[in-house]
């Protein structure tokens, strides 16, 4: 083939694909639910493409470059602007039922009575792989232990789906990890896995755990002045043996027999090495607490691949037990992202919103205050461009309506961002604030984010304050 002919075959090709590309439908040809064909336009073969901005996101970005993550546990409240309005435009906002923040006054009440008169309570933050490794839930703790008092990382899995930066975590090899969410050769042949939707089990006759406070954690939740070991259904009895910084803090017996069992450790002063010892035939070890004798813990739970419909699996009466003995009195929940890939139509949502409502009445019937984080946008491909997942909106709306519904507060992450299209700018950012799978907040982003929220929180906090704090006053003159 001559060369000219080679160059009229090419033309011939070029021209064939610019004719149907003119045809071909700009929103492609649809094949089945889930699969569309697309044909490159013109304008997009020859012009090169303009990238889109999101200007809320950017914004919302330089925002939180002026907003350190030193000066997340630290800033005094004082500081904080107290408003007695609901300001819709504002994105990073709480969202009560018929916008009565009241919701969660009777848990301010009760954070003031911690901090007024000593006791101690726990709130439970679950979530999906964004707050794995105790991102998010490291911020809020350290903020609330600053303001209420208490210390510690909280609850500890025996075996964690990832070690959180909050304490170094180490295990002997023949611990076990069985979970209520995941791979068929990880989940246990009963329901009863316990507060974090997950428990280890050690084989042969001993074991070891190992904690240690670790470099990324705030200094506020490194010292541990109470060990609790929450354990139960062993066949036979066991021991377990605390060190704190190398100074035995004596042995104590682990029963056999159903049902939930606890030790605990008083620790005459604060610790940041820990490690037990157990011997003895193994029981089913739920969590081990590491807390300040008094004031609140926040406890980082994360279930790698959830979208928060596991609770309804987990035994109730041993959820029951486990919630009492450890005074849990609120939840934050963090779910959403893993069920949108997979929400193709409406039955879908429908489906979902069912689900996750079933959750939600779990937490409700035990009596706890719900407060519920929703989820970040996630991007995918299409046709070169990084945009958001069609149903991120969709789960954002479910979600929200169901905790509302509920009686809880919900913080809308996605809207705080900036919205649709957000994702891409947090990764984009310098430095980034989120990686390049354009789903996950990098460490610096997820704490960032949980600044936002818990100043949010607090801002809310402050407005309860000062209405109780005027109340009283004018109580009191209508006595004079």
């Amino acid at each position: 083939m001559t060369p000219f002919r080679k160059f009229l075959f090419l033309l011939s090709v070029l021209l064939t694909l610019l004719c149907v590309a003119a045809i071909f439908p700009e929103k492609g040809i649809r094949v089945t639910e889930s699969l569309t064909l697309y044909f490159p336009t013109a304008k997009e073969v020859f012009l090169p493409k303009e990238r889109k901005h999101n200007l809320a996101a950017e914004k919302m970005i330089q925002t939180l470059a002026r907003d350190t993550i030193e000066t997340v546990a630290t800033k005094p409240i004082a500081e904080e602007k107290i408003e007695f309005v609901i300001d819709s435009s504002d994105a990073t906002r709480l969202h009560y039922p018929e916008n009565n923040k009241a919701v969660l006054y009777p848990l301010f009440e009760l954070l003031d009575s911690v901090k007024a008169n000593g006791g101690s309570i726990r709130i439970l933050h679950y979530g999906d792989s964004q707050i794995e490794e105790d991102r998010m839930t490291g911020v809020i703790r350290a903020r609330l232990q600053q303001e209420f008092g208490g210390s510690g990382p909280g609850l500890m899995c025996p075996v964690p789906v990832a070690v959180p930066m909050s304490f170094q975590h180490s295990w002997s090899s023949n611990f076990d990890r069985y979970v209520v969410f995941g791979n068929y050769w990880d989940q246990a042949d009963h329901n009863r896995y316990g507060v974090m939707c997950a428990f280890g089990k050690y084989e042969g006759k001993s074991a070891s755990l190992a904690f240690k406070e670790g470099r990324l954690s705030f200094e506020v939740s490194r010292r541990v002045e109470r060990v609790k070991i929450l354990y139960g259904y062993g066949e036979s009895p066991a021991e377990a043996t605390l060190a704190a910084d190398g100074v035995s803090q004596g042995a104590k017996l682990l029963r056999s027999g159903r049902g939930l069992h606890m030790v605990e450790w008083q620790l005459d002063s604060a610790a940041k090495d820990l490690k037990i010892q157990f011997s003895g035939e193994s029981p089913d070890i739920y969590a081990v607490a590491l807390d300040a004798k008094q004031g609140v813990s926040v406890d980082n739970i994360p279930i790698r691949g959830s979208s928060g419909l596991d609770f309804t699996k987990v035994d109730s009466a041993l959820l029951a037990d486990c919630l009492r003995e450890l005074n849990v009195r609120a939840v934050i929940l963090q779910f959403g992202g893993n069920v949108v890939p997979v929400i193709k139509n409406q039955k879908d949502l429908d489906w979902y919103r069912q689900a996750f409502a079933k959750q939600l009445a779990v937490f409700k019937n035990h009596g706890l205050h719900i407060i519920m984080i929703g989820l970040a946008d996630m991007s995918m491909s299409a046709r070169g461009d990084m945009v958001s997942y069609p149903a991120v909106a969709q789960i954002r709306d479910v979600t929200k309506e169901e905790v509302l519904k509920a009686g809880g507060a919900f913080w809308d992450m996605y809207e705080a961002m900036g919205g649709e299209n957000s994702m891409p700018e947090f990764v984009r950012a310098t430095p980034p604030l989120a990686i390049d799978d354009y789903i996950h907040f990098n460490r610096d982003g997820a704490a960032k984010m949980a600044r936002l929220f818990v100043k949010s929180l607090m801002k809310d906090y402050n407005e309860y304050k000062t209405r109780m704090e005027l109340k009283s006053l004018l109580s009191n003159a209508s006595t004079k």
